[in-house]
């Protein structure tokens, strides 16, 4: 990953005019998470890729089992093959004990004054869409930064699937937007649970390989990441 400008928490280059926000836990970052992120600013053609790990999702009751520096670590090294991205601890504090929920809008809101003249798209996932509505400020985020949908495995073979299923919440013609949102790049079946869950000596170990950067893996092996019991 190239050396970006020092903005604090925000860590893109001055040149940068469109940007791709990636949010999640992370809980660790899988092959998935990289690939399909890379593959969808390349689709919408945009100059970079911020992966924010988030402090503590509002629709989760559980804080992630990686602390936030190992998170920062696991990503890191899962996109250091990346020339356009780079991972932001906007959302992270220095603070012990509990932290309230990240809402999406205020790390927007926070971008946006840090990045004027940056152009930001949204991405997340088809499931994430289908609740989208339950976001705060959902009129608001879309404001600041256009959602961009990764399909589900058969979303691509019948997009009006998607769209049928957002008119429970959404008008026609936000339902056809949202369509319209989906982006045309590949599916992969990574689950981060079952990740965790070989890791603690549960399911199939084999994923471990098949789903995690060889850097990631070493990393959680040597610092133990996951050696305490997992939900």
């Amino acid at each position: 990953m190239p050396s970006a400008s020092s903005r604090d928490a925000i860590p893109v280059p001055a040149d940068v005019r469109t940007l791709l926000i990636f949010g999640g836990s992370f809980d660790p970052p899988h092959l998935a998470h990289v690939t399909l992120s890379i593959a969808a600013r390349d689709a919408l053609g945009l100059d970079w890729l911020l992966v924010i790990p988030a402090g503590r999702s509002p629709f989760k009751s559980n804080a992630p089992i990686a602390n936030d520096s190992h998170r920062v670590s696991m990503l890191e090294r899962a996109f250091s093959d990346d020339a356009r991205s780079s991972v932001s601890t906007i959302e992270l504090g220095t603070e012990t004990g509990e932290r309230p929920p990240s809402y999406t809008v205020d790390t927007l809101r926070r971008l946006r004054d840090a990045l004027p003249g940056v152009s930001m798209r949204l991405l997340i996932g088809a499931d994430q869409a289908l609740s989208f509505h339950r976001w705060r400020e959902f009129e608001a985020i879309i404001s600041l930064a256009e959602p961009a949908v990764m399909p589900r495995p058969g979303d691509a073979e019948d997009p009006t699937r998607f769209e049928q299923e957002m008119l429970a919440h959404w008008s026609p013609e936000e339902a056809a937007r949202w369509r319209q949102r989906l982006l045309g790049v590949p599916t992969l079946d990574v689950s981060a649970t079952a990740i965790r869950e070989a890791f603690a000596g549960r399911g199939d170990r084999g994923v471990l390989d098949r789903s995690l950067d060889p850097r990631v893996l070493a990393y959680i092996r040597e610092h133990g990441v996951y050696d305490r019991p997992c939900d």
